[in-house]
């Protein structure tokens, strides 16, 4: 089911503009990185979560950057 939703959303935003929302927090020692796309959807305002990832390396934005434009890569040309 999470992977047919998570699909569903990523047709949706390849066929539309998206913003871009990111948050991320250290939990226990753990960096992570939230990211929410908004977009609209038949007219509708719609904000969905894209991924909540670890971040390995340090939280730079360099490093965040990185990170989204891989899940991004991965999950269009996949």
């Amino acid at each position: 089911m999470c992977n047919f939703v998570e699909e569903k959303t990523l047709q949706i935003l390849r066929e539309t503009k998206i913003f871009i929302q990111l948050d991320q927090n250290t939990i226990h020692n753990q960096a992570m990185l939230v990211v929410y796309v908004r977009f609209i959807h038949e007219d509708n305002i719609r904000e969905e979560m894209l991924f909540i990832k670890n971040l390995h390396e340090t939280t730079c934005r360099e490093d965040i950057y990185n990170e989204i434009m891989e899940y991004l890569m991965i999950k269009t040309f996949h």
